[in-house]
């Protein structure tokens, strides 16, 4: 099965990480679950991607 995983590719890199970019998103064959092992999708909704920021001040508003 094909997935998209992140790999840390550098350890310690200096901000902003837009420019040095230790992080790499690639697709990947994923073995199928073998006995005892569970297979999970993982999904956010684009409505909970708020800045932390942006959520305390709408409940201080």
């Amino acid at each position: 099965m094909k997935t998209q995983i992140t790999i840390l590719r550098q350890m310690g890199a200096a901000r902003p990480y837009t420019e040095r970019r230790p992080l790499e998103v690639v697709e990947a064959d994923l073995d199928a679950p073998g006995p005892g092992e569970l297979l999970v999708r993982m999904q956010v909704s684009p409505s909970r991607l708020i800045c932390p920021r942006q959520s305390v001040r709408r409940h201080l508003s």
